[in-house]
């Protein structure tokens, strides 16, 4: 009897220890996955400007884009307010 305690202990830790151990790599692992998609590599193909057969491959994380795309954004609207500021349009 006074084995049959300590064997029951140990098998129900035996078998609860490797859910544990899910749960907590289920956790790692998720965040290594948001992790891995930020840092995900996004790629297109730009036609360079002035020519109507080359091309390039672009490639940048999805926050590397939306700032490339942000500051595209502002330095087309910084461009069209000197022009129409020089042109007295305001």
């Amino acid at each position: 009897m006074k084995i049959a305690l300590p064997l029951a202990a140990l098998a129900t830790f035996s078998i609860a220890a490797p859910a544990l151990a899910l749960d907590s790599n289920a956790a790692a692992s998720t965040e290594a996955k948001d992790e891995e998609a930020k840092e995900a590599k996004v790629c297109r193909i730009e036609t360079i400007t002035g020519s109507r057969l080359a091309k390039r491959k672009v490639c940048r994380t999805a926050e590397e884009w939306r700032k490339y795309e942000q500051d595209t954004s502002d330095n087309f609207e910084q461009a069209r307010r000197r022009v129409n500021d020089a042109a007295g349009n305001q």
